[in-house]
């Protein structure tokens, strides 16, 4: 049986997608991962058995094959466990087909969903694709604060589980943030990340200061949004 849905990589600062597709076979039991994953991504077979069979889910005593496509570029962090969990668990047929949806958050041992480093890739490609995004509940203001994002957040595998046997149209998405002001640095440039909060670069500094505006704030400030 076969199943698959979407998580997120960030390439050059760039969210793109990441299929995750996930086949549960009829022979013995064994749990396999490619798709150029690094030590963490691996390692997620152990933490997802173990959040499974903590949530009093059964987890499939047969092969079970997982593969991140593309695999040209690398899979890092642990934000893959929990789009891996619920493409096992609907390839297994526990809960319904999730290829219209962007998953991301790391599992812990007793099944709680924590935060990754890409929810605001997911909220990214929520927007982009037009399909909903499931993160961890203490990220989903961060990937709520991209417009257009269609955001639900969850704090535990058993929550996610019952989410999506129950329906996402059933729960009102996470509302959207306007103004997050969380730490931008690892995705995006220090001058991108100026101009969204409104900032004025460190050459648009150096412009105000040394102009003839100097003596008048508010024209100094018009000579950095000018240039």
């Amino acid at each position: 049986m076969y199943a698959a849905t979407t998580s997120v990589a960030l390439v050059g600062g760039e969210a793109r997608p990441v299929e995750v597709q996930a086949h549960v076979g009829r022979q013995i039991e064994a749990f396999k991962l490619s798709g150029l994953p690094d030590t963490a991504v691996r390692e997620a077979k152990d933490r997802v058995r173990a959040a499974v069979t903590s949530s009093g889910i059964r987890f499939p005593n047969r092969t079970v094959t997982v593969n991140l496509a593309p695999t040209t570029c690398r899979k890092v962090a642990t934000t893959y466990d929990l789009p891996i969990a619920l493409g096992i668990l609907a390839a297994s047929r526990e809960i319904p087909d999730l290829r219209r949806a962007v998953v991301v958050g790391e599992l812990a041992l007793d099944g709680a969903v924590r935060a990754g480093s890409n929810a605001l890739g997911a909220g990214v490609l929520s927007t982009r694709h037009k399909v909903p995004c499931l993160v961890a509940s203490s990220a989903a203001g961060e990937a709520a604060s991209i417009p257009g994002a269609t955001v639900y957040g969850v704090s535990s595998l058993a929550e996610a589980v019952e989410l999506l046997r129950g329906g996402l149209e059933r729960r009102a998405p996470h509302a959207h943030a306007s103004r997050w002001r969380g730490n931008l640095r690892p995705i995006w440039p220090t001058s991108r990340v100026r101009r969204w909060r409104g900032e004025p670069s460190r050459w648009q500094q150096r412009v105000a200061t040394t102009c003839c505006c100097t003596a008048h704030p508010a024209r100094a400030r018009r000579c950095w949004l000018v240039a």
